[in-house]
């Protein structure tokens, strides 16, 4: 197993040979997510959109949504890059925008070696030349797949569900009483609760606080001052975005301005 994290770029080649199911918690943050599955066979949500894996399946996960794999049970291999935009070169990061979500790379030789005979260079390397080895690889993926046909299909979870999250996604600003929810989407509170906990196994209080503190952080990173980052994250008193901020990060919002981060 290879894990390293240098500021706000993640590296992580994870193996798992026991039989036993994989689980990783429901999360969302400020960075992209390059994912993919070496062995096994993973559910994976995304979003409001659900994806069965296979071996050589690989998804392309944009900042700021939540996401959960499960494994089933057997043998299961995955590499993850988390980084920002500016992890990566100005050219690589213009490729950024018009990749896909899901691609199918078994047959994709330079990939195949990529993942296969790259990766066990990096186990002996020191922190920073891994560090080096690992960018340039991850430079080269998003380069393949810029010329690379994603998969079209995917399955989005219950309709009702995916509405709900896009009309959160659109309003942080806003207070997303879960009671209003329910009014205005027809259904009722327990139902919301009942269909965040299925699909993704949080609460709807823990989505929420999770995306608004998500998103004043991004506020943060962009140059927006902590005052103005609790207004356009919804919060009515600045002392209550201070607490739950250090709550859910361990530091004020100071510590993620523009300057330090």
């Amino acid at each position: 197993m290879i894990h390293f994290i240098v500021k706000n770029f993640e590296f992580a080649h994870t193996k798992n040979d026991s039989g036993e199911s994989y689980y990783c918690a429901t999360h969302c943050h400020n960075t992209y997510e390059i994912y993919l599955l070496l062995k096994g066979n993973v559910d994976y949500i995304v979003g409001n959109s659900r994806y069965s894996l296979r071996p050589f399946d690989l998804l392309v996960i944009p900042p700021s949504v939540f996401h959960c794999p499960r494994s089933q049970h057997g043998e299961y291999e995955r590499v993850i890059f988390n980084f920002k935009k500016t992890d990566v070169n100005s050219n690589v990061q213009a490729l950024l925008k018009n990749i896909g979500d899901h691609y199918y790379l078994r047959n994709n030789v330079f990939i195949r070696s990529l993942a296969l005979d790259f990766l066990p260079l990096t186990t002996t390397a020191e922190t920073e030349l891994k560090l080096r080895m690992v960018k340039d690889l991850l430079e080269l993926i998003i380069i393949q797949l810029s010329v690379t046909q994603p998969i079209a299909e995917q399955e989005i979870i219950n309709p009702t569900l995916s509405a709900i999250i896009q009309y959160i996604d659109e309003n942080l600003d806003k207070k997303l009483h879960l009671e209003s929810i329910s009014k205005m989407f027809f259904v009722s509170p327990s139902w919301i609760n009942y269909a965040f906990k299925k699909y993704y196994y949080i609460s709807y209080t823990h989505y929420i606080k999770t995306k608004k503190m998500t998103y004043a952080q991004s506020l943060l990173q962009a140059g927006e001052s902590p005052k103005t980052a609790a207004v356009m994250s919804g919060f009515d008193f600045y002392t209550t975005f201070l607490r739950q901020y250090k709550e859910f990060f361990g530091h004020l919002p100071s510590g993620d301005v523009l300057n330090n981060s």
